[in-house]
Order: structure tokens, then C-alpha cells, then sequence
């Protein structure tokens, strides 16, 4: 059974929203620069609280209930934008990258699913289908525009690996809920 499923949203979201989530992002990196902990190139975890991020948050929650087939109650998100390009892997071990997102930012008694948007990947990357996230014993993910992604948060998984110069941008988030009585 595959446990990454993908929900297009082209009828929600347009490449002028895309443009204007870019322009915001870059603001932040220009203005705070970005948090050198892990990984080396990423926003702070609360681009959703941001009325900016509204098209986005509320696709992720619509995805995230269609994936349990049920409503969510008591929601927190976590949501940022981890961007990269060559030169950023020319200085990191590709293999030091596989993590995953349980027990990060618990919230207690919550539930958690996590979920991936690309906002952009290069075209000149030789990777480019290759370019978005691997996932440890399980399907790869592939890049499409419009598309949230999203898979239990457990999963082992990295960024794919960036041969292009130019910023490739990924929404990453996470959704903490009350639990679902079975």
C-alpha cells in the first residue's frame, strides 16, 4: 500500500500565488537570513499563521482530512520553506540528510500527518524528475506543480538532490489533530 498520496490543487492555486509565497520567502531569507541549525536553508516553522499562506494552509488541512477520510478537530500547524540549490549541496553529505518528522514539535495527545508542496524546481536541474524528495522504502515523490503531498509523518525521507544553480522551493508542513475515534 502506498502511503504518500497527492492532491492537485490547480483549481485553487495559481502561478501568481506561487509567485507571491517566492517573493515572500526570499524577503525572509533577505531580511533574517535563515536558520543555520537543520537544514542549512530554511524559514521559520510558521509561514501558516501568515494570512499570506491562506490558499496553502487550507488546501493542506482539505488534503490532509481527504487522506484520513474524516474531518479534523483541534488542528496546529507547522509549515516552512526548506530551499535549495548546488552549491548548498556541494557543502552537505546527501546521506546526513534522511530524517523524519515524528516527535518533532509534539503537541500533546495530538495526531500528526506531514505533507510537501514545490513551490519550484529548476528545469535545468539534470535531476529534474528526480529533484524532490526520496522516501526510505517507499514510493519516491516527483514534482508537480500544484500538488500537496502528503504521508505519515514517521516516514524516512530526504530532499532530493539539487544540480541547479537556481533555488528550488518546498513547502513542508505538518498537522497536528485530536485524535479520531475508530
Amino acid at each position: 500500500m502506498n502511503l504518500i498520496k497527492k492532491y492537485n490543487f490547480s483549481n485553487l492555486i495559481f502561478q501568481e500565488d506561487i509567485d507571491s509565497y517566492i517573493k515572500y520567502i526570499d524577503e525572509i531569507f533577505e531580511k533574517n537570513g535563515n536558520f543555520q541549525d537543520y537544514p542549512s536553508f530554511q524559514t521559520s516553522a510558521t509561514l501558516f499563521y501568515d494570512g499570506l499562506f491562506h490558499k496553502l494552509r487550507d488546501s493542506f488541512v482539505f488534503s490532509c482530512s481527504c487522506y484520513l477520510n474524516t474531518a479534523l478537530t483541534g488542528l496546529n500547524f507547522s509549515a516552512w520553506c526548506y530551499m535549495d540549490y548546488y552549491d548548498n549541496w556541494k557543502l552537505k553529505d546527501n546521506e546526513d540528510q534522511w530524517h523524519h518528522h515524528a516527535g518533532k514539535i509534539d503537541f500533546e495527545g495530538k495526531q500528526k500527518l506531514s505533507g510537501i508542496f514545490y513551490l519550484r524546481v529548476p528545469k535545468d536541474n539534470l535531476l529534474y524528475d528526480h529533484a524532490s524528495t526520496e522516501f526510505k522504502d517507499n514510493d519516491d515523490i516527483y514534482h508537480e506543480k500544484f500538488t500537496w503531498f502528503i504521508y505519515p509523518s514517521h516516514l524516512v525521507h530526504r530532499p532530493g538532490k539539487s544540480l541547479s544553480n537556481k533555488k528550488r522551493y518546498c513547502i513542508a508542513a505538518d498537522i497536528y489533530f485530536d485524535p479520531i475515534d475508530a
